[in-house]
């Protein structure tokens, strides 16, 4: 059990064609995995992020499980790849009920995120061609890519943090350095420093839960320190979050634990608004005052 045996389960249905047994690999195929462990470099697929937050957060287990009966999955299991990664953006897509409307909304849903997912595909299969094949303008593609929504500008500040000192000029550092940080993002590889690793990665896929952190990190008294930055809510917004003051990291972390306690108070607090909206009245439960006593 444990992140070591689930990473090991991607890692062998990438790159070992769905064989787990360890004692049928070659050295080096076991040695560049445990490399990655060692260097908290992971393989981050939806299935893989949301399985990371999961017991982290009472809200998106209830709503997962309601989700796994609302598409006939057996049993109550976490969420995996098993199920496959449109199965799971189709979750995150639905959020934050993830069984609201008839099934035929869950299906066209289903669909949308399918249509998603090939099209960053093909996104990503661009911007490796031009990155990495002989002639690629590696430091364009970088840029290119910390520009776009999403992880990669998280992502490169964690690798300057780990690899270049806290250089982040692309300029300043070798085309070595910024392949090596080109080649294992786009294979889907994450440096995972704690929860807002994995929180970020969602924001991608899940409109709602991105707002919602905008709007938390808006709110709490925790993220002061955070509003300071001009920029803070444009960061927020692209799902990113700006590493500019000491401790930065951390905070990021406690904050991304925070907002997923929040989640679920605000949900426990709407579900107990509905159940109190939903009892009848004592007068309406009551025999009628004016009925006959004859």
């Amino acid at each position: 059990g444990g992140w070591p045996a689930l990473q090991w389960q991607l890692y062998s249905e990438r790159y070992g064609m769905g064989e787990h047994d360890p004692s049928r690999f070659e050295d080096d195929h076991l040695v560049s995995f445990l490399e990655h462990q060692a260097d908290r470099y992971l393989l981050m697929p939806p299935s893989f992020a949301l399985r990371y937050l999961y017991p982290r957060s009472e809200f998106l287990k209830e709503q997962w499980l309601k989700f796994r009966r609302a598409m006939s999955l057996e049993g109550n299991a976490a969420p995996s790849y098993q199920v496959g990664e449109d199965v799971i953006l189709t979750f995150l897509k639905a959020l934050p009920e993830a069984v609201a409307g008839p099934p035929e909304q869950l299906q066209a849903l289903q669909e949308e995120a399918r249509q998603e997912r090939l099209a960053r595909e093909e996104s990503e299969a661009s911007v490796r061609f031009a990155a990495l094949e002989e002639g690629g303008d590696v430091r364009e593609a970088l840029l290119e890519l910390r520009r776009s929504p999403g992880t990669a500008e998280n992502q490169w500040a964690e690798y300057g943090r780990k690899y270049t000192e806290n250089t982040l000029d692309p300029r300043l550092l070798s085309e070595a350095t910024l392949k090596g940080f080109l080649e294992h993002y786009l294979e889907g590889y994450r440096l995972v420093s704690g929860v807002w690793s994995a929180l970020s990665e969602l924001f991608a896929y899940c409109p709602w839960l991105k707002d919602e952190w905008v709007e938390f990190l808006q709110k709490s008294p925790d993220a002061s320190k955070v509003r300071e930055d001009p920029l803070w809510k444009e960061s927020a917004r692209r799902g990113q979050f700006r590493f500019r003051f000491g401790g930065a990291f951390a905070a990021a972390n406690n904050l991304s634990i925070k907002f997923l306690e929040s989640l679920s108070s605000k949900a426990a607090a709407v579900a107990a608004e509905v159940a109190q909206e939903a009892e009848p009245s004592l007068e309406a439960a009551s025999p009628s005052s004016s009925a006959s006593s004859s």
